[in-house]
């Protein structure tokens, strides 16, 4: 079959339609070595890798994950040496977007890092959750130790010992009063005013 009946221009068979893939292979266009390198997995000897406890670091492109994870170790440690108060949160978690305008009305100064628009957004997420034990969003981190999520960090806003955290008074809520005598708004009753003029 292969040879004899085949046609030279699609390296199929006249007879039976198969392709020969000797031909084909031959006639495939060369791909670079970059290329190669990357969908070709070649043992971990051959890749540089240290023997010991990150044998089970993988390869992809020519850079370790254990490179990533030690770089997004990094970027986590200066962002929080960087930052007194620092909330990690996602641009589409409505939870955070709750705790920043709570932050805000309590007119408190923070870092609001949204770590979906980092590049290496799982190992952060994974240096978070190896440092609070949660891997949700929102978590506030009060000079580079966790204070706690959405809810537990609402709490403590509401109580005042966020506040004492970061060395800050609570600031007082100001609401109106019914401090005039006249109705139930505040205001004084007008039947008052006539009645002290007679």
């Amino acid at each position: 079959m292969y040879g004899r009946n085949c046609n030279p221009n699609t390296h199929r068979c006249d007879r039976c339609g198969v392709i020969d893939p000797t031909v084909a292979l031959r006639s495939f266009p060369q791909v670079p070595n970059s290329v190669r390198s990357f969908f070709t997995r070649q043992p971990a000897q051959d890749w540089g890798v240290r023997p010991g406890p990150s044998s089970r670091t993988t390869y992809w492109g020519g850079r370790s994950v254990g490179d990533a994870s030690s770089a997004a170790k990094g970027i986590v440690a200066g962002m929080l040496q960087r930052h007194p108060v620092l909330m990690v949160s996602f641009t589409y978690c409505p939870y955070c977007t709750k705790l920043a305008a709570k932050l805000d009305n309590e007119r408190i100064s923070y870092k609001k890092w949204e770590i979906d628009r980092s590049p290496n957004k799982s190992k952060i997420m994974d240096e978070f959750q190896r440092m609070s034990g949660i891997r949700t969003a929102p978590q506030v981190y009060v000079n580079g130790r966790f204070v706690g999520d959405g809810s537990k960090t609402t709490k403590m806003l509401a109580n005042g010992k966020f506040h004492a955290l970061i060395g800050r008074r609570k600031r007082k809520q100001t609401t109106r009063r019914n401090s005039r005598k006249g109705g139930k708004c505040g205001c004084k009753n007008k039947n008052s005013k006539r009645k002290k003029k007679r």
